[in-house]
């Protein structure tokens, strides 16, 4: 009974990693209302960010491709899941689920470690290797600054980020990326020339 809400909850958190890969507390302590806002025809994700000496406000919007299974989710799998009062474990602590976006298999709110494993596991078991929350948002910034680094600066608003530091320091991975990408294919053609001119000498 809950097998079939909680993949629609996780392929919808993964595809939306994806695309906002948030810190995982702001992603995994999403309320509706608060943080996920109408706004027009769609939503807005609104988060304040506090660290030292510093407060900011960020606002992205939901990604549009992604609306249709978020109302989806909202309307029919996320009631669905705070529904649900098996698999309880009096070793953890019951969350109200309250406006929390994501809903555990207990109708507890997902809380940020069990997200965090989530994710690790499900993404481990498809790719043969575990990319936690904090890589997607590596991933994202490096695939910007390999494939639009004119615009490399958009990666502070995507992430959320102060400044352009980060944005900077993925730029400079990116140009590692690229460089150890063209040394491979120098030593590939290499091989290759080597290989062939194997073959003529043993061929002749």
């Amino acid at each position: 009974s809950w097998r079939r809400p909680v993949m629609f909850r996780d392929g919808l958190m993964i595809a939306l990693l994806a695309l906002r890969p948030l810190r995982r507390a702001n992603f995994c302590e999403t309320e509706i209302g608060r943080n996920l806002v109408r706004h027009g025809d769609g939503y807005r994700l609104t988060f304040d960010i506090t660290e030292p000496k510093t407060e900011y406000r960020i606002e992205l919007p939901f990604p549009a491709a992604h609306l249709v299974q978020l109302e989806r989710y909202l309307t029919f799998y996320r009631p669905w899941l705070c529904r649900l009062t098996g698999h309880r474990n009096p070793a953890y602590p019951f969350r109200e689920p309250g406006n929390c976006l994501w809903i555990s298999k207990t109708g507890s709110a997902l809380s940020v470690e069990g997200f965090y494993k989530n994710i690790r596991n499900l993404t481990e078991a498809k790719f043969g290797f575990n990319v936690n929350p904090h890589l997607f948002r590596d991933c994202l910034a490096t695939s910007v600054a390999i494939h639009d680094p004119e615009h490399v600066g958009i990666t502070r608003v995507l992430l959320g980020h102060k400044t352009s530091t980060t944005a900077e320091r993925y730029y400079n991975l990116a140009g590692s990326v690229q460089a150890s990408g063209r040394v491979q294919a120098c030593i590939g053609e290499i091989r290759g020339r080597l290989r062939n001119g194997s073959e003529g000498d043993a061929s002749s």
